[in-house]
C-alpha cells in the first residue's frame, strides 16, 4: 500500500492496521515500533509519519498513551477496531458477489428493476387514490427515515423495502401487492443493490420524498411520475455501475 493516500476506504484500512498493531501487542507501542509493524503489513511509513497516526487516534480517543513508552488501545479503540473490520468483511463479501454478478447477472438485474418499474409505477398511482391517514403516516414516516439512514447501507436496504411495500399496500390491489413481494423475495438482488450503494458512486435512486408528498396530495399522475423517477434513478445507477466495470 502506497503512502499516498486518497480515499476514505484507503484512510479506514491504514486505521485498521494501525489498531491492528497496537492490539496485537501486550506492552504500549511508540512510533517506531508501529512503523516497524506496519512494513511486515507493506506499508512503508517514516517514523514522523508513524507519530502522526497515534497522535490523531489519540485526538479521536481510541489511544492512551503511557508516559513515554507509546499508546495501548483505549476501550473506543477497541471497538473502532471491531466495526472495522465488520466494515472490512461486509466489502470484502460485496466484491466477491459483484464478481459473482459479472458473467450473467447485469441484465437479470436490469430486467427485474424493468418489471418493478412497471408494478411500481401502478402501485404508486393507486396509493394517491386510496391511501388513507394512516398509510400516509406510515409512508411518510419510512420516506423520513431513508433521508436520515442515507450513510447506512443495511438500514436503508431494510427501510426501502418497507416504503414500497406500504405503497403497495396503500393501493389495495392484492395481485400488485403480492407480485410487488415475490420479485423483492429475490435476496441476491437486494444485496447486489446494496452493494452497488457501498462504492459510494452511486446512490441508487434517492427520490422517495417526492413519491410520498404526491401520494399525500392525492394527486396519482404526480405520484406515478414520482415514482417512475425514483426507479428510473436506479435503474440509471445500475446500469452507469457496470459500465464502468465493462459489463454491459
Amino acid at each position: 500500500m502506497a503512502q499516498s493516500r486518497t480515499s476514505g476506504t484507503e484512510d479506514n484500512e491504514v486505521e485498521r492496521l494501525t489498531l491492528e498493531v497496537l492490539a496485537e501487542n501486550v506492552t504500549p507501542v511508540g512510533a517506531g515500533a508501529l512503523a516497524e509493524a506496519l512494513r511486515c503489513h507493506g506499508l512503508s511509513l517514516s517514523m514522523a509519519t508513524a507519530g502522526r497516526l497515534l497522535w490523531n487516534l489519540d485526538c479521536k480517543g481510541y489511544t492512551e498513551r503511557r508516559s513515554n513508552r507509546g499508546r495501548v488501545l483505549s476501550p473506543s479503540g477497541k471497538a473502532r477496531l471491531e466495526e472495522l473490520r465488520d466494515a472490512g468483511t461486509r466489502e470484502m463479501l460485496a466484491r466477491e458477489l459483484l464478481e459473482e454478478l459479472a458473467s450473467s447477472g447485469p441484465k437479470k438485474l436490469l430486467d427485474v428493476l424493468g418489471a418493478r418499474r412497471a408494478l411500481e409505477r401502478e402501485t404508486a398511482r393507486l396509493a394517491a387514490i386510496f391511501a388513507t391517514e394512516r398509510d400516509l403516516q406510515e409512508i411518510g414516516n419510512f420516506a423520513a427515515l431513508l433521508d436520515i439512514r442515507s450513510g447506512n447501507e443495511n438500514a436503508a436496504e431494510a427501510t426501502d423495502r418497507k416504503f414500497h411495500e406500504a405503497v403497495a399496500r396503500a393501493g389495495g390491489n392484492l395481485v400488485l401487492a403480492a407480485a410487488m413481494n415475490l420479485i423483492r423475495q429475490d435476496t441476491e438482488l437486494a444485496h447486489v443493490l446494496t452493494a452497488i450503494r457501498r462504492t459510494g458512486k452511486h446512490p441508487l435512486g434517492g427520490y422517495h420524498r417526492p413519491i410520498y408528498e404526491a401520494i399525500a396530495a392525492k394527486d396519482p399522475t404526480a405520484a406515478e411520475q414520482a415514482m417512475l423517477t425514483h426507479i428510473d434513478g436506479i435503474i440509471g445507477d445500475v446500469a452507469a455501475f457496470f459500465r464502468e466495470h465493462h459489463h454491459l
